[in-house]
């Protein structure tokens, strides 16, 4: 028979406390890979799993990647942040003109843009 012990939660969303500097700070830590992931809003479940856990384990595994998440809404900071990242990761965003605005700042930079999805469907003829 197992016993657990309650866990107290301290922050239903721990990503509220992270301002837009927090989070560009945590990117320019001495690192020889730094990571941007972008989606669209904060929320409990797309983003905690593919860019909130990731940066987090980034930051308490990693000596050598850093990463940090930022949000379309963000956008006019777009060219700070893709002048800081070596590789800008995109959660399963919409095109929209905010999007639009992250790609090219990334790719005035030199960074590598990757799309991340993860329920695409392949058709099987392609496979």
């Amino acid at each position: 028979m197992y016993s657990f012990e309650p866990v107290q939660v301290t922050e239903a969303a721990p990503w509220r406390v992270e301002t837009l500097q927090d989070r560009l700070s945590a990117l320019k830590r001495p690192a020889s890979l730094r990571i941007a992931y972008i989606y669209t809003e904060a929320e409990a479940g797309t983003f905690r799993y593919r860019c909130w856990n990731m940066c987090r384990a980034l930051k308490d595994y990693s000596n050598r990647i850093a990463g940090s998440f930022f949000f379309l809404s963000e956008y006019e900071a777009a060219g700070e942040i893709a002048a800081t990242c070596d590789v800008m990761v995109f959660c399963r965003v919409q095109w929209s003109g905010r999007l639009a605005t992250f790609m090219s700042a990334g790719r005035a930079h030199g960074c590598r843009l990757l799309y991340d999805i993860d329920d695409f469907i392949f058709d099987p003829e392609f496979v």
